[in-house]
């Protein structure tokens, strides 16, 4: 504001001394100058909106980036455009500080510490990074840690936190129903599973666990189907399907599991000895 009056004093002072086409010449030199600062005002603003804006999408990038080292890189690139932004300094140690305690945990879990991994994987998930993977490499180490020392509420409250935040992951949505499984909650972790299973078929642990799910309710007739699935080549499996429908009295399936056993296991006197007795009991069968 001092400056504005300053200047309009002085022009006042030079317009006096000059005569009226002197005075004009001054009054448009003025005008043009003014007009020239403002334009470059306008620009000025430009260059800052523009780095503004170059600044959030790299700070985006660095919160949305699927990789951890990209997403420290993006911040560090958001910070060479403005040094002293609280958001992307914010980000960036959040990132580097439960990075260093998550990664101290795992050194932790690794020597048997398992109590003082547990406080450093806690740490790090209480800074909350906004970069969503780190989240995650935080809360399913820790996870896997509760699973692994019985604290299966714990574990189960981790993985659906981490399921959130990567909804398309299935070692996740895996590790979740295995937790499910073990803290007594078999039927939601079937549906889980089987969930699973429909989007990736190939899921082998995912078979495993469905099996060990079926034996757990004394169901042996899916868990064996799901073993002979899982594994076709194992004579044991079909041996154990002819069994149980051999106690039901279902001869005709009963010889088709032992005969696929047995070619399998051609050498096994177990198989013959079921099969004879098979024959025994469908010749009384038709002697009755």
């Amino acid at each position: 504001m001092g400056y504005c009056i300053l200047v309009v004093h002085g022009l006042n002072r030079l317009c006096a001394m000059l005569n009226r086409w002197g005075s004009a010449a001054l009054t448009i030199s003025m005008l043009v100058l003014l007009l020239l600062f403002s334009w470059k005002t306008v620009q000025q603003n430009e260059i800052w909106l523009s780095r503004e804006s170059l600044f959030s999408a790299m700070n985006n990038l660095g919160t949305l980036t699927h990789d951890t080292k990209e997403a420290e890189l993006y911040y560090k690139q958001a910070l060479d455009i403005n040094p002293q932004h609280n958001r992307a300094l914010f980000n960036l140690g959040n990132l580097l500080n439960s990075d260093l305690h998550n990664n101290y945990g795992v050194f932790l879990v690794d020597t048997g510490d398992g109590e003082r991994a547990a406080v450093h994987y806690q740490h790090a998930v209480q800074l909350k990074p906004s970069h969503y993977v780190a989240m995650v490499d935080i809360l399913t180490p820790l996870g896997a840690l509760y699973y692994n020392t019985g604290r299966y509420e714990e574990a189960l409250e981790l993985y659906r936190e981490a399921v959130s935040l990567q909804p398309d992951n299935h070692d996740i949505w895996l590790a979740l129903a295995q937790v499910l499984a073990m803290a007594g909650h078999a039927k939601e972790a079937e549906k889980m599973t089987l969930s699973i299973i429909t989007k990736s078929n190939s899921c082998i642990e995912c078979y495993r666990l469905l099996s060990a799910i079926y034996s757990k309710q004394g169901n042996h007739t899916e868990s064996y189907k799901l073993a002979v699935e899982l594994k076709p080549d194992q004579s044991q499996a079909w041996m154990n399907m002819g069994g149980i429908q051999h106690i039901k009295g279902d001869y005709v399936a009963a010889r088709t599991y032992y005969q696929k056993a047995l070619l399998l296991s051609p050498g096994s006197k177990l198989l013959k000895e079921n099969l004879a007795k098979l024959d025994r009991l469908e010749k009384k069968l038709q002697g009755g």
